[in-house]
């Protein structure tokens, strides 16, 4: 549950980064900001969601961490690009379904908001 910490060279892209990292079952991958969302396919031929988060550290060599997350273990994170989601095979688990729930429920507020991100909001009320 922890964080992993390696060696990135710069300029190296997210997809191909952990492409090498997780395998060739990384299917596609989208970063927003400091979070990573990807489409996984396992054995059984299961599609589902990888949340990725990222952080560059100041350490000459271990300079980059991340946590791997699957959409069954219920990252808070909720804004998971529609082109992935639209990927997705049958949820795995009731997290995978409550995580796919929470996607639609975003979807809904940007859209009644009119807003890409609810965190607009924020912005424009400040």
């Amino acid at each position: 549950m922890g964080w992993d910490g390696c060696h990135r060279e710069k300029g190296i892209s997210s997809f191909a980064f952990f492409k090498k990292e997780l395998g060739d079952s990384l299917l596609k991958l989208r970063v927003k900001g400091s979070v990573a969302y990807g489409a996984y396919k396992d054995k059984k031929d299961n599609i589902f969601a990888v949340v990725i988060l990222m952080k560059w550290t100041k350490d000459p060599y271990f300079n980059f961490q991340y946590k791997v997350m699957d959409e069954g273990m219920g990252p808070y994170n909720y804004d998971c690009p529609a082109d992935i989601l639209d990927m997705l095979t049958a949820p795995l688990n009731q997290y995978s379904e409550a995580w796919r729930r929470e996607q639609k429920a975003y979807r809904a507020v940007c859209k009644l908001l009119d807003l890409t991100s609810p965190l607009e909001a924020l912005k424009e009320s400040a």
